[in-house]
């Protein structure tokens, strides 16, 4: 396995290559508005020459595979020389705070316009139909603004859209559109997992939707629901303030979009494994474990990979 790290200073725009000195490197990354972050530690330069200043560019490259592109925002040292980094992606720009008037926008269009005024290089794999009513982002994280836009899409798309890093470039894709060749789960190179179903955290059986009425001057709701699921679970109830601009029956339609989404138990699983340099944030596996009678497409939702000279683990959390 050969690891390539290199770091340019950001104040001399000298490159270093750093690769035969650094230790443990581990990569972490996120679709859920985390910035990927890279940390590790350097031993000491034997040449004395290494200067490192936060805003340094730094690349980490597998086996000519690029695995991350990004920032240093953290250093480290002590008393023998000796250094320690961490470093984030462009998805750590996501936490400036501004205000933003979205109108006449999908959200991939909201998205795009963020990075072009930031300055974030981006690339839109998949783009949104749904465009969201107007709204004004009063001081909100630029993932803040972005998020809405997603969650809204979603429900409205029938989709699962998200963004992340991809080695340098803010990327919004779909999850179905990222699905990989891997094969995980009962006799594969799995070292440990831990499945689990859930209704507690964001299973809903009932959408009420609810607009204040200015001709009548009373709130008009609307109300989807499964009585089955009902009887099973109890009443979990999803309540949200619906556009004004839209009709009844794109009202009613909204509701039974979000049903369709939320009215299922959420699958989780935790997972360790010898190391799969494509297993990402985003990426889609097949997951396979006869004794629970699953064998399903699953989502990759927060990934950390190891590296060292000799080994490369990983530690997957994929939902469905």
């Amino acid at each position: 396995m050969n690891l390539e790290l290199y770091l340019q200073n950001s104040n001399t725009g000298k490159i270093y290559d750093v690769s035969q000195i650094a230790e443990k490197v581990t990569l972490s990354d996120s679709i859920e508005g985390e910035a990927g972050k890279l940390t590790c530690s350097l031993q000491k330069d034997p040449n004395n020459l290494l200067q490192i200043a936060n805003g340094s560019i730094v690349s980490f490259i597998v086996d000519k595979v690029g695995m991350f592109f990004g920032y240093v925002f953290k250093i480290g040292t002590d008393a023998k020389a000796n250094y320690s980094i961490t470093c984030y992606d462009q998805m750590r720009y996501m936490k400036n705070t501004d205000v933003y008037t979205t109108a006449n926008m999908t959200a991939s269009n909201i998205f795009a316009k963020i990075c072009e005024d930031y300055g974030l290089r981006y690339k839109i794999k998949i783009p949104t139909n749904y465009i969201p009513e107007p709204y004004i982002h009063d001081k909100k994280t630029l993932y803040k603004i972005v998020e809405r836009g997603i969650n809204l899409a979603n429900i409205n798309d029938k989709a699962k859209y998200f963004i992340k890093d991809e080695f340098g470039e803010l990327v919004w894709s779909e999850l179905s559109y990222e699905k990989t060749n891997v094969q995980l789960g009962d006799g594969s190179m799995l070292t440990g997992f831990k499945y689990e179903r859930s209704i507690d955290e964001n299973t809903y059986n009932q959408i009420k939707l609810y607009r204040d009425n200015k001709n009548t001057g009373k709130r008009d709701v609307w109300i989807v629901k499964d009585s089955n699921n009902i009887k099973r679970w109890g009443l979990l109830q999803f309540l949200e303030k619906a556009d004004d601009n839209t009709n009844e029956a794109q009202l009613r339609q909204t509701a039974e979009n979000y049903l369709k989404v939320k009215n299922i138990e959420t699958e989780k699983l935790k997972l360790e494994a010898e190391g799969i340099k494509e297993l990402r944030a985003g990426k889609g596996i097949k997951f396979i474990l006869p004794h629970e009678n699953i064998n399903k497409w699953m989502w990759i939702i927060n990934s950390t990979h190891s590296f060292t000279k000799y080994e490369h683990t990983m530690e997957l959390e994929v939902a469905i």
